[in-house]
């Protein structure tokens, strides 16, 4: 029974890891076009992204420890990351965002 418990939490370990690679790819792609896009905001995407990236990388890391075969790149995408801001690509949502990614510059996280 021991065993069983264990693969199901793995399994639901790497779920959880991998949901959150394919929203960071979501993100990642959401601020490189607002990069081109948005040059007045360049500086606080590029900031973001290389955070994201950061961010990514080490959750490649964790998914390789769960499993070394596993190839984390593979993993596609999500939108569910942007949910909070409003509907993707709506004006307004894409204006909260900027906000907060402008905001994050200001008060860097440790």
């Amino acid at each position: 029974m021991a065993l069983t418990m264990t693969r199901t939490r793995t399994q639901t370990a790497l779920t959880k890891l991998a949901e959150l690679v394919a929203n960071l790819n979501g993100e990642l792609e959401v601020v490189v076009r607002l990069t081109r896009e948005s040059p007045q905001h360049q500086d606080a995407l590029n900031r973001r992204r290389l955070r994201l990236e950061g961010d990514r990388d080490a959750l490649y890391l964790t998914l390789k420890q769960f499993d070394p075969e596993l190839d984390p790149t593979a993993i596609g995408v999500s939108d569910l990351w942007f949910r909070e801001y409003g509907r993707r690509g709506s004006k307004p949502a894409v204006l909260r965002y900027l906000k907060k990614v402008g905001h994050e510059g200001l008060h860097p996280r440790e």
